[in-house]
């Protein structure tokens, strides 16, 4: 659909009084991707607290059986529990810096979202479709409110190229 010069102006104020209204739905949008990458980090988080968990459930259950294997005075067996206990130690260092790393940047995100707690971002998040809908229709605008606004610009730039010529004819 092709508008003339008085539609394209009536248009582009249109488009000018649903600003308020796209400017509240991208603030709503920023703030539910922001949300988005809250529940990754703290996903990732969990996940990370998680094998920390079972890391140290296993090194205190290699300490149970060490302690039995003392008791009984089984040296090999308290060797290998002692090996274990070692090997766990490793791995809970090497899991804490990543828990203590994920936490870093779960933090940062609660920041950076201006989000007080993950339930504060959970109650901010989208579903995917409402988040790609919400997306494309501040899209559309933005493409429409261009396009619109360079169109009015070029009348406007035709108009005083041609009040200017007339100018100059008349003197």
């Amino acid at each position: 659909m092709t508008m003339n010069d008085e539609e394209l102006f009536e248009h582009l104020q249109e488009l000018v009084a649903e600003l308020p209204a796209m400017q509240e739905k991208g603030a709503v949008l920023a703030r539910a991707r922001a949300a988005a990458e809250v529940a990754k980090r703290a996903h990732y988080y969990e996940g990370q607290q998680n094998e920390l968990n079972g890391i140290l459930s296993e090194m205190a259950e290699h300490e149970r059986q060490r302690a039995i294997a003392i008791e009984q005075g089984d040296c090999d067996r308290e060797e290998a529990q002692r090996a274990l206990i070692l090997m766990c130690g490793t791995q809970r260092g090497i899991r804490k810096g990543a828990a203590d790393a994920a936490k870093r940047e779960l933090d940062q995100a609660l920041s950076d979202g201006g989000f007080a707690s993950c339930e504060e971002a959970r109650a901010a998040e989208l579903s995917e479709l409402d988040l790609a809908s919400l997306s494309a229709e501040i899209e559309a605008y933005q493409a429409d409110y261009a396009e619109t606004l360079a169109a009015c610009e070029r009348i406007e730039t035709a108009e005083a190229a041609s009040t200017d010529a007339e100018g100059v004819e008349e003197a």
